[in-house]
Formats: C-alpha cells, sequence, structure tokens
C-alpha cells in the first residue's frame, strides 16, 4: 500500500515538472517587439523685448456718486408749505432762481401792507412842509412818494442834504417807519425759498399744505451739473495720486465710460480697511447722463514711474521672479524689482533694456529649459 501511493506521488511530481519545463520552453520562444524610441517634443513659448518707459501708475476702486452740492431745506418761518414756480415734489427739476417752494403766513403779509400803507400816508402828509421849508428837494420826494407801491419792496429813500433835513425827518417818524417795513420785508424774505443752481428735488418731509414750524427740515436739493465720486483707497496707494489726476470713470457693464478727475485726497485712514477716501469730479459729456447714487468704477492715471515695464501679474513666480530667454534659446530666471502691483498688473524694474521676456509658455517650463520661440 505504501509502494502504491510512492509511485503516485513521484508520478504526479514528474508530470507537474513536464508542463512548467513545456511552458518555459514555448515563453522563452516569443520575440519582443521592437520599442520605439520616444519623439522628442519641442516646447515654444511667446517673447516680449523690453523696452523701458515711464510707466503710468493705474490704481482702480469703486464708489457711489453724489452731488458736489447738496443743501438741506430749513424752514425759517412758521405757516403753510405750498408750492413754488414747480411742484414740491420728489425728483422735480428746478433752473437756478426758480422759487422752489413758500411759506404763507398770511397774517404777516397783512400787517406789512398796513405798515406800507401807513408809511404812504407819512409821505403824503410831509409833502406841504417840504415844499414849503425844503423847496429845492420838494420834487425828489414828490416823485418817491407817486412811485410808491404797498405790494412792491420798498424803495430807498430819497438821500437828506442836510442835517435839518435829517431832523425833520426823524422827527415825522419816517426814519422810523422806513426801517420797520425793510425789517419786515427781510423777514418775509425767509417764508420764499429760491434755488441757488440747478437741480432737483432728492428728498421731501412734507407735503404741500402741511403746516410747518421754524427749524423744521422740509427736504433736500442737489445741484444735477455737478457731481463727484468717493472712492477707498489702500493706504499704500495713496502716495501715487496727486490731485488733478486724470480718472477713467465706468458704469457697472462697462457700457458707459465718463471722464474724472481728483480733487481732493482725504487725511484719515479707515482703521477697518485701511484705506483713504479719494473724492473725484464728474465730468459728463453734454448728451451723457449721470445720476446720484449710481455705483461706479474708478481708474485713476497716476504719477508715471521712470524707466520701468508692465508686464502681467501672472508672469512673476516666487514673488519677484520671471523667465527670460538667453541665448534665444534657453530659459534664465531673473529678479525684478516690483515697483507697483495691482489684480492684473506689476510694474517692474531692475532689468535691463531689451531683454527678452516670457509672456507665455507651457506651465511645466523651469531654469534651463530649451525652447523655441512661437512666432
Amino acid at each position: 500500500m505504501n509502494l502504491r501511493i510512492l509511485v503516485i506521488s513521484i508520478s504526479f511530481l514528474a508530470i507537474l515538472f513536464a508542463g512548467y519545463s513545456g511552458m518555459k520552453y514555448l515563453s522563452d520562444q516569443k520575440t519582443l517587439p521592437p520599442q520605439k524610441e520616444k519623439e522628442h517634443t519641442d516646447t515654444f513659448v511667446r517673447i516680449d523685448t523690453v523696452l523701458l518707459k515711464d510707466e503710468a501708475v493705474r490704481i482702480k476702486s469703486f464708489g457711489r456718486v453724489s452731488s458736489a452740492q447738496t443743501i438741506n431745506i430749513v424752514a425759517e418761518a412758521n405757516g403753510k408749505l405750498t408750492r413754488g414756480s414747480v411742484p414740491f415734489k420728489k425728483g422735480t427739476n428746478f433752473n437756478k432762481g426758480q422759487l422752489i417752494c413758500q411759506i404763507v403766513d398770511k397774517e404777516k403779509e397783512l400787517n406789512l401792507l398796513s405798515q406800507k400803507s401807513e408809511f404812504l400816508n407819512s409821505i403824503a402828509s410831509i409833502l406841504p412842509d417840504i415844499k414849503i421849508d425844503f423847496q429845492d428837494r420838494y420834487q425828489e420826494w414828490k416823485t418817491y412818494f407817486e412811485e410808491l407801491d404797498i405790494n412792491k419792496p420798498l424803495p430807498p429813500l430819497p438821500d437828506h442834504k442836510s442835517s435839518k433835513e435829517k431832523t425833520f425827518l426823524a422827527t415825522k417818524n419816517i426814519l422810523k417807519s422806513y426801517y420797520n417795513i425793510l425789517s419786515q420785508e427781510e423777514a418775509l424774505k425767509k417764508h420764499l425759498i429760491y434755488a441757488p443752481y440747478d437741480g432737483s428735488i432728492a428728498n421731501i418731509a412734507f407735503e404741500e399744505g402741511s403746516i410747518v414750524r421754524m427749524g423744521a427740515e422740509l427736504g433736500k436739493i442737489i445741484k444735477t451739473k455737478n457731481y463727484e465720486i468717493e472712492i477707498p483707497v489702500d493706504v499704500n496707494e495713496v502716495k501715487w495720486i496727486s490731485l488733478k489726476d486724470h480718472v477713467q470713470i465706468y458704469s457697472d457693464d462697462h457700457t458707459q465710460m465718463w471722464h474724472g478727475t481728483v480733487i481732493r485726497i482725504g487725511d484719515h485712514v479707515d482703521p477697518q480697511h485701511q484705506s483713504v477716501n479719494i473724492y473725484i469730479k464728474i465730468s459728463p459729456e453734454k448728451n451723457q447722463k449721470i445720476y446720484d447714487g449710481m455705483y461706479l468704477e474708478a481708474n485713476i492715471e497716476s504719477k508715471p514711474i521712470p524707466n520701468s515695464y508692465s508686464i502681467p501679474r501672472k508672469l512673476l513666480f516666487e514673488k519677484n521672479k520671471i523667465y527670460t530667454l538667453a541665448n534665444d534659446s534657453l530659459l534664465k530666471s531673473m529678479e525684478v524689482k516690483i515697483l507697483h502691483i495691482n489684480d492684473n498688473q506689476a510694474i517692474i524694474g531692475g532689468l535691463p533694456n531689451h531683454t527678452k521676456i516670457i509672456t507665455e509658455s507651457p506651465g511645466y517650463v523651469k531654469e534651463n529649459m530649451a525652447v523655441k520661440i512661437l512666432k
């Protein structure tokens, strides 16, 4: 029995060995196909040749339009608010000198008319005495009396030519009555609110017909032909900005463009944003529309930097390096001086004129890499 098991085991091992030997023999007989040599691929780059010049610094920021002249209308008298030459409504346009609104006080108006009537009567009563005592002055006073109109502002009194005439007028209370009327006329002027410039009503606090008190804010008017925009600028950028710098201003969708000028530079730093406010006067063309409250983009063309060159910011790597082309075939890194930088552009210095810099390349470039120029 043991002999039989031994024979079977030896036979099985012999079969396995024979199978393995046959497979190895067949495998050794296969010939591998020849491997192709790797093809060499050229790397192409685009270049610019540096020509140093005075590059202008461009600073971009955003802000809202506001009228350069905004006035709060405050009542200087008591009475009933009524319209003037234009409706006292938000959005109403007016011209310089137009009556915007008035505060009516009939009692004061009638009292003034009464005093003017008394003054007219007083002048009439002194004419006979003037004709006798001041014959050379009679015609002038008679003309003054005839031209008096109680519905119009009181004209200036004729000049008194002597102390005697002055004393005569004082004893008849002519001077006192005259100045009392002038005082009331001046007080009634405060009931009339005239436009100091061409503009529009931006806001109203009372409707026409309302009773208002002295000191009440009636509304707000703005000058429509004089706008400015306030923009925040990083505190480190302010040094590049000067008064009268030219500014290009764009609408949110860049379909409109206006020109502007820097007119004021703030002297206070916003502690939260570390910015300084810059104020720009906007100068719209004849047919250009601009509105209070618009949100606009401002691009300030500031001081030029001599012997500099502007590049896309994306060309920088390791903060202050760029790739240049040496011997028209090899990439070389070069450290440059960053003179100004923003989101898209960098103004650099410290590189010789006619340096060839790489402006476009594949993403895997490296030092001393052989490249060809893409033309």
